[in-house]
């Protein structure tokens, strides 16, 4: 059973011990350095950390570490990887090896890169352990600041460490630290208000962990979380924030009304900021009228809503809670206030999809006015060793090799025309990266967009009506190649050289419309750079 721990408490019985041993942390992010904006952008959990190591008086710093490279020096290293980096990373560390005290952690909040983490934490540890025996510990589960104190006050007292903490003794949100945030902090703070996550999609790492004695969701009081904010505002001159929690409203019955008391001391408070948040489309059909309008009044610009397919036949198989039709009646509901920046999350091939599901699922992102967005019209379903759709793909035969946990699980699809689709339209990414540049490009206007008080005044005006065009045009493009590829004779599905002639048009509308957008940020506005990750930007090797 998960225990919950006050750091207040804790740090008062540090003072206590001798500092005399206070052994250097550096907080190493891996990247690959090959372009994708995963590379600038550090997981917020190193932040987190490095503000309780603060308070407790341990020297510590974040660095990104080129992997091809050697990390700073220091006594201990706290590695944070995501799937993409984490074999090579692992790989790498053994030249540090006998140099420093290494461990592995990843307890960032977004679901789809915890690869240390769900029901499958201790075999995966394990696994890393006896492959690369200079890795001295693995934190495994949830929110490692407990953890890495623990570790540090054993390394001080001389204490034996053991290969891995207990992940069930987690620090209580409402009692550590405000954030920190270090002089080169992007202008776009990633913060917290709860972790974990109480729905059950089979897809999901933190919900495939619900089914255990572990606490499935640790949130903040409202008005502490409101006062992080406010103190990173003040203290920091920060003023948008990504919130990452899975669910913005969760805590069951009691969500609506911790959003709600969130959003009301927002409005209250006054404090002139942009935020974006993750809600449940049910959450957002039982909100009145009057409560959307007080999200935007609250600095909500941007809602991300997991609607993950456009057949019921896919949503029942991933235990989402939501039908197809509620979906679209609350991404239409958003649109057509025009206050939000609507992102849908969507999940268009999966092992299970046929051509005729494929169609079905294209022409819900057309009525919805979202075939533009490259991601929703290509995203794979990502298998996660030990999740509850890796099990379902184990009892039906399409996992094509179970050998590797550190991975995404490798799968057969039951329709082998889907496969070849799916795989060409993830080369796409490579063969003309003006389509993952357009698809920035479109994120990038979005952003600046929905978070500018009058986005339609004359100076931004004439750039935004052509930039509608410009989507529209490209969502029809997307639109017909997708269903051309349906359609195309059998013997040509797969081939990338069609394909890529059908996308020629991109590199055109893409310089016109790059040329545009730098006018648009040379004003005086702040300019967003939308995050994505290496697997969104270069596709999965598959």
């Amino acid at each position: 059973m998960s225990i919950l721990f006050d750091f207040k408490i804790i740090k008062k019985e540090w003072e206590k011990i001798p500092k005399n041993n206070v052994p250097k942390v550096a907080l190493l992010y891996p990247v690959l350095n090959i372009g994708a904006s995963a590379d600038m952008v550090a997981p917020h959990s190193l932040y987190y950390i490095q503000s309780t190591l603060k308070e407790l008086d341990v020297p510590c710093d974040i660095y990104f570490w080129d992997i091809n490279g050697t990390p700073e020096e220091a006594d201990v290293y706290y590695v944070h990887p995501m799937f993409a980096t984490i074999e090579k990373c692992c790989k790498s560390l053994g030249e540090i090896k006998d140099k420093a005290i290494i461990c592995l952690g990843n307890s960032d909040q977004h679901q789809h890169e915890m690869c240390l983490g769900g029901l499958q934490g201790k075999k995966i540890a394990h696994y890393l352990l006896s492959r690369y025996p200079y890795i001295n510990l693995i934190f495994s589960g949830k929110n490692h600041e407990y953890s890495i104190s623990c570790m540090i006050q054993n390394i001080m007292l001389k204490r034996p460490l053991t290969f891995q903490l207990n992940e069930e003794h987690i620090f209580s949100l409402d009692s550590l630290p405000f954030m920190y945030l270090p002089q080169n902090y992007p202008q776009v703070v990633r913060i917290r208000s709860s972790v974990g996550c109480r729905a059950v999609c089979t897809y999901c790492i933190e919900s495939s962990s619900n089914n255990t004695n572990s606490i499935n969701w640790i949130g903040m009081e409202g008005k502490r979380f409101v006062d992080e904010i406010e103190h990173i505002v003040h203290v920091f001159n920060r003023r948008i924030f990504n919130i990452t929690d899975s669910s913005f409203e969760d805590a069951e019955s009691k969500g609506n009304m911790r959003l709600m008391t969130i959003v009301n001391d927002l409005i209250d408070r006054n404090i002139g900021i942009s935020l974006k948040i993750h809600l449940r489309s049910e959450t957002v059909k039982s909100l009145t009228d009057d409560e959307i309008l007080k999200l935007k009044k609250a600095g909500i610009d941007i809602i991300v809503i997991g609607v993950e397919s456009g057949v019921d036949t896919d949503l029942k198989e991933f235990k989402k809670i939501s039908s197809a039709d509620t979906a679209k009646d609350t991404i239409n509901r958003l649109d057509k206030t025009g206050l939000f920046f609507t992102i849908l999350g969507y999940l268009m091939f999966t092992p299970f999809t046929t051509l005729e599901l494929l169609r079905q699922k294209i022409n819900y992102l057309n009525d919805l006015n979202r075939c533009w967005d490259y991601m929703n019209m290509t995203n794979w379903l990502l298998v996660y060793y030990g999740s509850r759709m890796h099990d379902n793909l184990l009892k039906k035969k399409l996992v094509k090799c179970d050998e590797d946990p550190i991975a995404y699980v490798s799968y057969n699809f039951s329709d082998e025309n889907v496969r070849k689709i799916a795989q060409t339209m993830n080369m796409i990414k490579k063969r003309v990266p003006e389509v993952m540049n357009m698809h920035k490009l479109f994120y990038d206007g979005y952003n600046v967009f929905s978070r500018l008080k009058d986005p339609l005044k004359q100076e931004f005006k004439v750039f935004f009506e052509k930039f509608f065009i410009i989507q529209r045009q490209i969502g029809k493009l997307y639109y017909d190649i997708m269903l051309k590829l349906i359609d195309i004779s059998p013997q040509y599905i797969g081939e990338i050289s069609i394909a890529e002639d059908m996308f020629l048009p991109v590199k055109e509308i893409y310089f016109t419309l790059k040329q545009d957008f730098q006018e648009l940020i040379s004003k005086d506005i702040l300019f967003v750079d939308t995050w994505f990750s290496n697997v969104n930007v270069f596709g999965l090797e598959k």
